[in-house]
Formats: C-alpha cells, sequence, structure tokens
C-alpha cells in the first residue's frame, strides 16, 4: 500500500480487533499503540478532523469498557 488513504480501514480494523481481543491482558495498550499511525494516515490525505471523529466513534462504541478509555486518556488522546 503506497496510499495513506489505502491504510486507514486496516488500521481500524487492527484497533477494534485488539480491542476485542480478551485473551490479551495488552489489548488495549495494543490498540492505543496503533492510533499514533492512524492519526499520520488520517493528516496525510488531508483529513486530520476525521481522527478526532473516529476518536469520538470509538469513545462512543466502547463506553463500557472504562479501562481502555483510561487508557486512551492517559495516551493523550
Amino acid at each position: 500500500m503506497t496510499h495513506p488513504e489505502e491504510v486507514i480501514q486496516p488500521y481500524r480494523d487492527l484497533v477494534e480487533q485488539a480491542i476485542l481481543d480478551s485473551a490479551d491482558k495488552w489489548r488495549y495498550r495494543r490498540a492505543v499503540a496503533l492510533l499514533p499511525a492512524l492519526r499520520a494516515a488520517y493528516e496525510a490525505v488531508g483529513e486530520p478532523g476525521a481522527f478526532g471523529q473516529y476518536l469520538a466513534e470509538l469513545r462512543i462504541a466502547h463506553k463500557r469498557r472504562p479501562t481502555f478509555l483510561k487508557t486512551l486518556d492517559a495516551a493523550g488522546l
């Protein structure tokens, strides 16, 4: 993949998979670690605001996972 827009959905999928991987006790940290690259991809396609919208949607989708939300907050996201 050579175009940033081609990596956005795969990164989003990886974040979701990491969050839902109940066998991995580090799943939330792994998910959050993917987010800077995802933000860079959104910026590279000229849509930095779309990353903020994605984060808002992610918080809503996983509002019942307070540890995940705390991990996001700790990362400054």
